[in-house]
């Protein structure tokens, strides 16, 4: 059995828990890590190898890719762009995009519908322009933030696949284009804007693209550095250590309990935790649910993160302080069932 490696940065795990070793070997994973943050009081527990068939073991200062659970992110520079009056919830996109020739179906949808994936796009980009719109955010040369805008473009003046605000439809391409609004508003990329209002603040040790993972060959791991195109940024390409990753998870604790935040005044968390009417998803990049564990009010929000080499899992509990994040540096369907049985585990 590799050797387990425990980070006790001020509160250790509790003794009952099912140890993360235990979880990794179980499911089959080269490494995973996960954590628990309690009133403030972060544990970090890490377990298995950075590549699979090599020594070197995972340590808890790793980086790893958070997939979707970036789109939290990208939303909580939406809601910052809100108070500054720089954008409002309820911009249109003819208003955001009015250089644009939208097609008319989305002249209603509003920032708000995108971030909540009410917006009418197709979840796979791959539907549009026979496949050559993806084609084209792999080209080496594409700025990142050309490629959003390539994105915006392409989908807008092209008919919805849904009639817009009709249905749930999860799609990376709501958030990319949110990306592309957040750059158009501050005439940088969404690159730099994320390290300046959201990583520099609290201090988070972040960045983008590929954080070492592993796909499945012949039934066994093979070890892969890669990610989805730069474009997709504010949709999921963010990597971060734990204890940074839990620096996020602490601002919507408190900005949801009404206590002072870096950045940010409790009505913009209320907004992003609230759940678009009808759905679970909220308009801040998290999903909504009750459960009987996180308090009375029972409020819970969870995302779940994979650019298909990496999964991770972040569980909020805003009543207890509780933030329980979970990764691995493979993806399928092991990975899942492991991520999910790591912060199960963790639930008080």
């Amino acid at each position: 059995m590799r050797a387990l490696l425990l980070l006790l940065l001020c509160a250790p795990l509790r003794a009952a828990d099912m140890s993360l070793e235990t979880i990794r070997e179980k499911h089959g994973l080269p490494g995973m890590a996960r954590a628990r943050l309690q009133d403030g009081k972060l544990s970090v527990e890490v377990s298995g190898v950075r590549r699979f068939g090599e020594p070197a073991s995972v340590r808890p200062g790793d980086q790893w890719h958070l997939g979707s659970c970036t789109k939290a992110m990208t939303a909580t520079l939406v809601a910052l762009f809100a108070e500054r009056g720089l954008l409002r919830w309820n911009e249109t996109l003819p208003e955001l995009f009015p250089q644009l020739d939208l097609d008319p179906a989305y002249g209603k949808v509003t920032l708000e519908m995108l971030l909540a994936h009410r917006a009418g796009l197709a979840g796979d980009l791959l539907a549009y322009d026979g496949g050559k719109l993806w084609g084209r955010l792999w080209e080496p040369g594409l700025d990142p933030s050309e490629g959003r805008a390539l994105v915006a473009k392409t989908m807008l003046e092209a008919p919805p696949a849904s009639p817009p605000g009709s249905r749930y439809e999860y799609s990376n391409a709501d958030y990319i284009i949110a990306g592309a609004v957040l750059e158009r508003a501050a005439e940088t990329s969404w690159e730099n804007i994320i390290r300046k209002e959201l990583f520099r603040p609290l201090g988070m040790n972040c960045g983008f693209g590929p954080a070492g993972g592993h796909v499945r060959e012949g039934g066994a791991w093979t070890p892969v550095n890669k990610d989805n195109p730069p474009a997709l940024g504010p949709a999921g390409t963010v990597h971060c250590d734990l204890a940074s990753w839990a620096k996020f998870a602490q601002l919507h604790l408190d900005g949801d309990a009404g206590r002072p935040t870096p950045i940010l005044h409790p009505a913009s968390f209320a907004k992003l935790h609230a759940a678009y009417p009808g759905q679970e998803y909220t308009y801040g990049g998290w999903i909504r649910v009750s459960r009987p564990w996180a308090g009375k009010r029972g409020l819970a929000l969870n995302h779940v993160g994979s650019n298909t080499m990496n999964t991770a899992d972040i569980w909020l509990a805003p009543e207890r302080n509780l933030a329980l994040l979970s990764t691995a540096n493979a993806a399928g369907p092991e990975a899942s069932a492991a991520v999910d049985e790591a912060v199960g585990s963790l639930i008080p």
